[in-house]
């Protein structure tokens, strides 16, 4: 459980793209046909001999093409990504038993699970999947060459952990990776000099998604407790919301959650896909060497990570750092979640991706709309009532007294949420099974139900003090102008 899949949808323009034609060498001919010899190569001056029965000219098995130098963003990602893209070793065929043998009934490859059957081997983390729009081998080709945000192996199936063992960067190609993008917060970019020899940890995230949030707690102690003995913790913003993308925006964040590491800013992917990543959050530890020597993605494994980075710190240090690995107590949002009991999973309410909408009707996009709950909900539906504008990536309210309802089984409730217009506050009462929460009430809710959007981030709405039950939840807006992206639960 915790495992929250999206696509990306404007990748369909870039995958989209054409693939630019090869060039033929101008003095070398096509392979000939089927029954036909190779035409001898033609020498400078030489009178060309007959010609010889051709395939299709766009048959490129039949050609011979000339090298040109690899562009320099595709080169970094060859270097960082660069095992994976090796052309695979052709197996042997081996002769088959003869039907209704023993050997014949034992599966060919033990272990081996069908691609469609793979399942991620972490939870609590947000995955980047390719869109359903796109086809297969369109995906693939944009991902070949650095275009999607994810990985060959992702693409083609393998589990996260698996493509993490199967590729190490060369020396310090995997930190020239950041240099990707100019902005940076909490202190200047690191350079190579103050990078060498140093234990690099380096943590792809977003501050509207819970999960990245509940990893914080860990990556602050980290870094006070290893900075002084050669760790550099460096954070990687990659957004998922437009908002996210605001230096703004990003700098109040890094403020009201206590940030205290280096943050580069990756409004435009380029990071991510440099390293081939496609979850929040992830983390790549990077020895003094340069290279990659471990990956993980989401949340947990806590003690498994610190015991790396004691044992990188160690290559550098002398003596394995031996040390009582404290527990380290998160409150509010960033309190580790309760997956034994979560049993909703994450919904947007942008037309883009929002499933499991309950209103009569359905939503209209981009278009005013009068909309009214339904009798009852079900489990993990939602709904809206009053006036609504759904937008592609978040749904607009546009008079006082909207309301999103929603039926759902978990501890926590958190909406991301933002305010139409900067400076503008909108007011929100929040309501259980149609009363006050009072101990049930989330980090931004009072106990009677009221509180204030007044900027753009996710809100805890409900944390239930008692036994985990299903539980209807509202929210009204009192004023107009409140953007609603997505519910995430915990």
């Amino acid at each position: 459980m915790g495992v929250r899949r999206r696509d990306l949808r404007p990748l369909g323009r870039i995958a989209g793209q054409s693939r630019p034609r090869g060039h033929h060498h101008p003095q070398l001919p096509l392979a000939a046909g089927p029954g036909a010899g190779r035409d001898p190569l033609r020498r400078a001056g030489g009178q060309a001999g007959p010609r010889p029965r051709h395939h299709r000219a766009d048959h490129h098995h039949g050609r011979r093409w000339e090298r040109r130098p690899t562009p320099a963003p595709r080169r970094l990602c060859q270097q960082v990504q660069g095992p994976l893209r090796a052309p695979r070793r052709r197996r042997r065929r081996r002769p088959q038993p003869a039907p209704g043998s023993a050997a014949r009934l034992r599966p060919r490859h033990p272990g081996r699970r069908p691609l469609g059957g793979l399942k991620p081997r972490f939870q609590g983390a947000v995955v980047v999947t390719r869109s359903e729009h796109l086809s297969r081998r369109d995906w693939l080709k944009s991902a070949a060459v650095g275009l999607a945000p994810l990985s060959v192996a992702a693409a083609i199936g393998l589990p996260p952990a698996r493509k993490a063992l199967a590729w190490t960067s060369g020396s310090s190609s995997a930190l020239n990776a950041l240099s990707l993008s100019p902005q940076w917060l909490n202190g200047p970019e690191p350079t190579a000099k103050t990078l060498a020899g140093k234990v690099v940890l380096v943590a792809f995230w977003t501050y509207s998604c819970i999960n990245s949030l509940r990893v914080l707690p860990y990556l602050r102690a980290w870094h006070a407790r290893y900075s002084d003995r050669g760790l550099v913790v460096i954070g990687v913003h990659t957004p998922e919301f437009a908002f996210e993308k605001d230096l703004a925006n990003v700098r109040q964040a890094l403020g009201d959650l206590d940030v205290p590491f280096p943050v580069v800013l990756d409004s435009d992917w380029r990071i991510w896909r440099a390293y081939g990543n496609n979850a929040w959050p992830a983390f790549y530890f990077v020895g003094a060497d340069g290279r990659v020597r471990g990956h993980a993605a989401g949340e947990g494994d806590y003690d498994r990570h610190e015991r790396r980075i004691q044992a990188l710190l160690a290559e550098i240090a002398g003596p394995a750092i031996i040390e009582h690995l404290s527990p380290i107590k998160a409150v509010g949002p960033e309190a580790a979640p309760d997956f034994a009991e979560l049993g909703s999973p994450e919904s947007y309410t942008g037309w883009g991706k929002a499933d499991a909408f309950a209103s009569p009707g359905g939503l209209r996009q981009d278009a005013a709309k009068a909309y009214r709950l339904p009798g009852a909900l079900d489990l993990n539906r939602w709904g809206l009532s009053g006036e609504w504008r759904a937008g592609e990536e978040f749904t607009t309210s546009l008079a006082p007294g909207a309301v999103v309802a929603s039926r759902f089984r978990a501890r926590d409730l958190h909406m991301v949420l933002a305010p139409d217009q900067p400076g503008r506050p909108v007011r929100y009462r929040v309501q259980l099974d149609g009363q006050a929460p009072g101990g049930d009430h989330g980090w931004d809710v009072a106990a009677d139900g009221g509180g204030v959007i007044d900027r753009p981030r996710m809100y805890q709405l409900v944390r239930q003090s008692r036994p985990v039950a299903d539980r209807g939840f509202s929210i009204e807006f009192r004023d107009p102008g409140v953007r609603a992206y997505a519910f995430t639960f915990g």
